[in-house]
């Protein structure tokens, strides 16, 4: 199973609210793509923390990795969910194994 973190800065303009509102849009648009096993989001627990927004994904194989990053419904998610409310953005793709 591949793994796929991502950790992201926020623009100084997102509040609690719109945070959610992110979170909420990758819990619902995220998992419409095929091969994608499983979809976290969240805001990291310490209140002034360098990286406040994470999301993962699980996918079968690196080749769902690859078809998920040119999927239209993603595409869509990054200019219209993330592009406009972050400003930095860490990735990690990892190959996992499930005890």
């Amino acid at each position: 199973m591949i793994h796929h973190a991502v950790f992201f800065k926020l623009a100084a303009e997102v509040d609690e609210a719109k945070l959610e509102e992110i979170i909420a849009l990758t819990c619902k648009m995220l998992p419409q793509i095929p091969g994608v096993q499983h979809v976290r989001a969240g805001k990291n627990i310490l209140g002034d923390a360098e990286w406040p927004f994470f999301l993962t994904v699980d996918l079968d194989s690196v080749e769902a990795l690859e078809a998920y990053r040119i999927h239209p419904v993603h595409l869509e998610y990054v200019d219209a969910v993330v592009k406009p409310f972050t400003t930095e953005r860490f990735a990690l793709d990892y190959d996992t194994k499930l005890a």
